[in-house]
């Protein structure tokens, strides 16, 4: 679903920018959604910051990983991410509906999910 450079990392920046979320009625679109929702592979101080400027609550796991760098660091290490689990618990919801449409094979054909 995102564009990846050379480099491999993931280019959230062009995706997030371009984001538009419908409201109901005749109002115009809101560009930035109230959370959003990814694995621990987005976990990076690149993408949080970026969300953290657009006033867009993160809910990404913090890796293992990272966790372990952070204590070991100590007191150095700064304070653990803000992570709500229960909203985490509902991301399936929005890949599911992806593997649904991609699976119907009369709209993935023509769409290229």
């Amino acid at each position: 679903m995102t564009r990846r450079p050379a480099r491999g990392l993931p280019a959230t920046g062009a995706p997030a920018r371009e984001l538009a979320v419908d409201r109901l009625g005749r109002r115009r679109a809101r560009t930035t959604p109230l959370a959003l929702r990814s694995d621990k592979a987005y976990s990076s101080r690149a993408h949080r910051a970026l969300l953290r400027h657009r006033g867009i609550t993160a809910v990404i796991p913090e890796p293992d990983d990272q966790k372990r760098n952070r204590a070991r660091r100590g007191s150095r290490g700064g304070r653990p991410v803000g992570f709500d689990a229960a909203d985490y618990k509902n991301r399936n919801v929005v890949e599911r509906g992806f593997n649904l449409l991609k699976g119907w094979r009369g709209l993935a054909t023509p769409l290229r999910l």
